[in-house]
């Protein structure tokens, strides 16, 4: 009685397979382009799948030799490389992606995929191979009057200029790459160029200046719902109030950018988010914790090849050491992060680093070594007050990239006069390291 029913089971089982089969037999696959598509729209947030994506475009577009297809599917990933913070191995599959749209003479895709480049060796500090990309793609995107392009590219420059403490120069180009930003509609990039503007006059010190371009960004984020820089955001207003003896709001601020990043896995803004919670607990009084959140950030700045951060965080971590008159220990961190420092040119870091180094040996009795930190602090002092870059970096010519209510400067124009009064600079410097060393040594 049993197998008749057994039967029709095994037959509406076997109907409802069969259903599914020419059901799924029948949906289209995702093409290429499709793939791409997704992977761009989740790169910012899910970097992993994005490049899964990504990686499966390449493979549909290579088994059909469709070259422009695929130096598209490698540009994608080498971005979401990029966002998941895979510097060296993005750096690999953008160079293919450009290699590529040169064949194709791709003026659009070259641009792109120079910029994304450049992006890769800024993070890796290879400051000169960043800074060759970054121009390729700003002059293709001149010949082309392409706004937005500009716009992004001189942005980049700028941090460039920021990175030597150029400051003036640097400010000059995030004003005029917002400008050509808000000229093409696009302000998000304009907030970007708002952050990067922020952080100079963190620099600077100028926090409420800071503040108000770092708002001005936060309301463009948050239209947007981008977490990634409302962390960014966070954070600096969070430092901002740090430095201005506001802890409470600064914590609340910090810890905000912090569970913004943990949760979208954000490891570059986690790692900045970290060491500058890290400075408060030191400013109020919390070593241990502070040193936990020091070492954090530093891990990921190792896992990520984030040579900028660490460089700041050694140095932070060796002043902090100094103040509490551990002069060894910190110089070990402070001379890690000049190295660093070096290899990318960042001049404000250098200087600090400096004269902390001539410091910490003066407290030590080692007066040669203070003298010789204090000289190599005076002499990057004076690139910072002449302006005059090092000379393996050119100065970037602007003067063919008008800004959209005025030219911009020709920045050649500073060194005019400046030259007859370095001699004065270098006495004047000279005369301050000798008082400062006589004063040092009747102190001891």
């Amino acid at each position: 009685m049993l197998r008749p029913t057994i039967m029709k089971i095994f037959c509406s089982i076997a109907a409802i397979f069969i259903l599914l089969l020419r059901t799924f037999s029948q949906m289209p696959i995702p093409d290429a382009d499709s793939l791409n598509r997704r992977a761009i729209e989740i790169r910012t947030y899910d970097p992993e799948n994005s490049l899964k994506f990504a990686t499966m475009a390449f493979q549909k577009s290579e088994a059909i030799h469709d070259t422009a297809s695929m130096a598209y599917s490698l540009k994608n990933m080498g971005v979401a490389m990029y966002f998941g913070s895979q510097f060296d191995s993005a750096a690999i599959i953008l160079k293919k992606s450009y290699n590529l749209y040169c064949l194709l003479n791709d003026s659009i895709g070259m641009s792109a995929s120079a910029l994304n480049l450049g992006n890769c060796y800024k993070q890796t500090a290879s400051i000169g191979l960043a800074e060759k990309y970054y121009r390729i793609s700003l002059g293709i995107d001149h010949a082309l009057k392409d706004t937005a392009g500009m716009a992004l590219g001189l942005n980049n420059i700028a941090q460039l200029y920021q990175f030597r403490g150029q400051y003036a120069e640097a400010l000059e180009i995030y004003k005029t790459s917002a400008e050509y930003n808000l000229m093409s509609g696009n302000d998000f990039g304009a907030g970007q160029a708002w952050i990067n503007t922020a952080v100079v006059f963190q620099e600077q010190q100028n926090y409420n200046e800071s503040n108000l371009y770092l708002y001005k960004a936060l309301k463009v984020f948050e239209e947007y719902d981008d977490p990634m820089h409302i962390s960014i955001v966070k954070m600096n207003i969070g430092e901002n109030l740090r430095c201005t003896g506001q802890f409470y709001r600064a914590a609340e601020t910090l810890k905000s950018a912090i569970t913004l990043c943990e949760q979208h896995e954000n490891l570059n803004e986690l790692a900045t988010s970290y060491l500058y919670y890290s400075y408060l607990l030191d400013d109020i009084g919390q070593a241990d914790s502070a040193e936990y959140y020091f070492f954090e950030s530093i891990n990921i700045c190792i896992e990520t090849d984030n040579d900028f951060l660490a460089s700041h965080a050694l140095m932070q971590r060796g002043k902090v050491l100094s103040e509490a008159k551990k002069y060894k220990e910190s110089n070990e961190y402070l001379l890690n992060a000049y190295e660093f420092a070096l290899n990318l040119e960042y001049n404000t870091n250098i200087s600090v680093i400096l004269n902390l180094l001539s410091d910490n040996y003066a407290a030590m009795g080692d007066f040669d070594q203070a003298w010789k930190y204090q000289k190599l602090a005076s002499e990057n002092s004076l690139k910072l007050i002449t302006g005059i870059p090092n000379e393996k970096h050119e100065k970037i010519k602007t003067d063919s990239i008008a800004s959209p209510k005025e030219e911009t400067s020709d920045f050649n124009i500073i060194i005019t006069g400046i030259l007859g009064g370095i001699a004065l600079i270098l006495l004047l410097l000279t005369i301050g390291m000798y008082l400062r060393m006589r004063s040092i040594k009747k102190k001891q």
